[in-house]
């Protein structure tokens, strides 16, 4: 804390001798956002545009920002302005925020690939590049490297898998890039890795080194363009194959990374030519799921959770900036046509006025504002146990409830979803068809619409529990919560990429059966 205050006193301090410096602002704007003042941090954003209109960092974080927020009044300006400098090949402009847009695969390739070669301008090259050798017979070496090693989703969907890897096979490394918050699924992760190194505040090459000193085979990338990420640590290659997988829902367009895990469905087979990785497609569905998350045996109460004592009840607990104005548009005409029902959302962060926003946006469409309803966070058993006062999750479009859709499943509540063009909005059909009730992905927003509308009343209530049903007897078998069978299929897609390797072939995209 004295640290973030000491940087926001400098960052004043240097706005106060030279006001006119857009990047001054942009900084002061991700610090205030880092200490969770999202309302200032945009207004620091919209003073850096102010000053350069082009500023492509500013820009990414103003539109991610004020989406957090739900605060939609100019959204569409923003958006209009990224795309032109998408267009101009503005430098800074962020892929993650170009997920959250209605955008293409092509132009997430454009903008990942000016991301990726930044990125490595700024890492650098070593003098001499890392060599590769691994005796025969020994145990394959896999490095995971995050900053998510703690209280994250990511943490809690990879812990059995990192538990159910083949010892006999392989060695599993960890480098760990993010805090230490000495919680449960840390501690457990420290265990279940072979070697756990915590490398957060080292230099990218130092990092490198290290995973080159350890004779790492495959080396996957958690984060990929996400907060916190280590690119520059891929960029030197320190390992011979390098990997995205599960941080980040798109290509990295850099050719430092050699495979993208996917499946059928994420990354249809027509849209291979918008990734610079190889594409591995796994059974069932690329995401891997902890059957050993813990549910709250009691369930709170419908006051409790601010709940009505009747009525259908659907629910959204994504981050808030996957809330696009128009999906929210499409909610309030399902509210519309279901009398009684109410919305549940997730309100993280009281101070940020998004409540107030969308009950406002709510009431411009002619719903009652006491039909949005919010909760905060939960521990994550308290979080599942919530969910059986659901009825319904209605997902979002472009960016689908990735984790969180998988916690629905297991928690037994139905999400219905419309698929779009781009991984991001593709995750949430993967995980529906792995959890045997494809019959939830919807085939347009129409549909979507009517769907949750019949399911709010009673045309399809019966058809809906149902679902339910399905979803509580397939929980323990269905291949999207079979960690043991995702585990085997991952390493068998590993050994493939290291029998190419060996046999000195460039890498090449393949299924797993």
């Amino acid at each position: 804390l004295g640290h973030t205050e000491q940087a926001r006193d400098a960052l004043q301090r240097s706005i106060e001798s030279d006001p006119a410096r857009a990047d001054v602002h942009y900084n002061l704007g991700l610090l205030l956002d880092d200490d969770g003042d999202r309302k200032q941090a945009l207004l620091a954003h919209r003073r850096a545009l102010e000053l350069d209109a082009w500023h492509g960092p500013a820009l990414s974080a103003a539109l991610v920002t004020q989406r957090a927020l739900c605060e939609w009044d100019g959204l569409d300006a923003l958006r209009k302005r990224f795309f032109a400098a998408l267009d101009r090949g503005v430098a800074g402009l962020s892929p993650f925020a170009l997920l959250l847009e209605d955008s293409t695969p092509a132009q997430q390739l454009v903008c990942a690939q000016a991301w990726g070669r930044q990125r490595a301008a700024h890492a650098g090259r070593r003098a001499t590049p890392f060599d590769f050798r691994r005796a025969d017979g020994e145990r394959m070496r896999v490095g995971y490297v995050s900053a998510d090693f703690y209280r994250h989703p990511t943490a809690y969907l990879i812990a059995g898998m990192i538990e159910a890897h083949d010892r006999e096979q392989f060695q599993v490394h960890a480098y760990s890039s993010g805090p230490h918050d000495s919680s449960a699924i840390r501690k457990r992760l420290v265990e279940a890795f072979d070697a756990f190194r915590d490398v957060r505040g080292r230099a990218p090459v130092e990092i490198a080194e290290q995973i080159h000193a350890d004779g790492i085979d495959i080396l996957v990338d958690l984060k990929g363009y996400t907060l916190d990420a280590v690119t520059e640590v891929f960029a030197h290659q320190p390992a011979p194959i390098q990997v995205n997988y599960l941080g980040y829902p798109g290509t990295m367009g850099v050719d430092f990374i050699d495979y993208l895990i996917a499946d059928e469905i994420v990354v249809p087979p027509d849209a291979d030519e918008c990734y610079t990785e190889k594409i591995v497609r796994l059974p069932g569905s690329y995401q891997v799921n902890d059957r050993q998350r813990a549910i709250a045996a009691e369930t709170p109460s419908r006051a409790a959770c601010g709940l009505p004592d009747h009525g259908f009840v659907f629910c959204c607990f994504n981050a808030p900036q996957k809330i696009a104005p128009e999906m929210f548009s499409i909610w309030m005409r399902i509210l519309r046509e279901t009398p009684g029902s109410v919305l549940w959302l997730l309100d993280a962060n009281p101070a940020s006025g998004l409540k107030d926003n969308l009950r406002r946006e709510a009431v411009r469409s002619g719903i009652a504002a006491h039909r949005i309803v919010f909760s905060g966070r939960l521990r994550l058993e308290d979080y599942l146990a919530r969910y059986r006062n659901a009825d319904l999750f209605l997902d979002t479009l472009p960016y689908n409830a990735h984790t969180t859709a998988s916690d629905a499943l297991w928690a037994g509540c139905p999400v219905l979803t419309c698929p779009g063009a781009t991984f991001a909005s593709r995750v949430a059909g993967s995980l529906l068809h792995a959890a045997g009730v494809p019959e939830l992905v919807t085939g347009s927003l129409d549909e979507y619409r009517s769907r949750a509308a019949a399911y709010g009343s009673n045309a399809a209530r019966s058809e809906l529990e149902g679902v339910r049903s399905r979803l509580d007897r397939n929980r323990q078998h269905c291949a999207l919560f079979d960690t043991a069978a995702f585990t085997r299929h991952i390493e068998k897609a590993y050994r493939h990429m290291y029998e190419q390797f060996a046999r000195g072939e460039a890498p090449r995209g393949f299924r797993i059966g």
